[in-house]
């Protein structure tokens, strides 16, 4: 059982960062009200494990509970949708979690966690009140 759960969040954030597109990557969550905070900005935050003896052994499988934050401006132009742009940051980054790296067809973060997948519903705002675009995407990480 892996339990280094440093090692696997920042694999995660340094592949989820590879996307680009982004003016700070953090493993610290920052409010988006932040005045020093350049965005768009992606945040991933550790939201604790969970260990689960289903199969009656003495052996846990634990996974890690994640939460992947995005913000990003809304565009400003009356005429389009504020959300233009986020869209394409929370795209790219939901396509790199849905590659496959593995021969198995799962996203395995370099092979390191035997499965990384988005998990739920994910809380988003398009930022067409307050101009702000804002996702909370949560991730289910399988650990070996």
């Amino acid at each position: 059982m892996n339990n280094d759960f440093e090692s696997v969040l920042s694999a995660l954030l340094t592949s989820l960062s590879s996307v680009g597109g982004f003016n700070t990557v953090s493993r610290r969550l920052v409010i988006w009200t932040d005045p020093d905070l350049a965005q768009p900005a992606l945040f991933v935050r550790n939201a604790g494990p969970t260990d689960d003896y289903q199969d009656k052994t003495i052996f846990a499988r634990t996974a890690l509970d994640v939460e992947v934050w995005i913000y990003c401006k809304a565009d400003p132009l009356p005429a389009l949708a504020p959300d233009i742009t986020f869209n394409g940051l929370v795209k790219a980054v939901r396509d790199k979690i849905s590659k496959a790296d593995s021969p198995t067809g799962k996203f395995t973060i370099g092979g390191l966690v035997n499965w990384c997948r988005i998990q739920g519903k994910s809380d988003s705002d398009p930022g067409d009140t307050d101009g702000q675009c804002k996702l909370v995407m949560t991730l289910k990480i399988i650990l070996p």
